[in-house]
């Protein structure tokens, strides 16, 4: 009854060298990618260990018609000047 997720993953890249501030008159350019639930590893094959059915109680693991949780992919541009 163990279980491992990678819940969230993100990796970033800053542009502030001097010779890129000097070129684009900005502060710095920030680009960023972030993925969210990319990977479970488990003994039980299509359950989720951590849907929990039944609100506040000992119910977790039981998967009787509920969503699966859904992968997310986010690409972000943070520019500073």
């Amino acid at each position: 009854a163990t279980n491992t997720r990678l819940r969230e993953l993100t990796l970033s890249y800053t542009l502030n060298a001097p010779s890129f501030v000097e070129k684009t008159k900005l502060s710095s350019v920030t680009l960023s990618a972030t993925g969210r639930n990319l990977w479970l590893w488990d003994d039980i094959e299509g359950i989720d260990p951590q849907i929990n059915q039944y609100g506040v109680s000992n119910g977790f693991g039981l998967d009787y018609f509920t969503n699966p949780v859904s992968k997310s992919f986010l690409v972000s541009l943070s520019i500073t000047y």
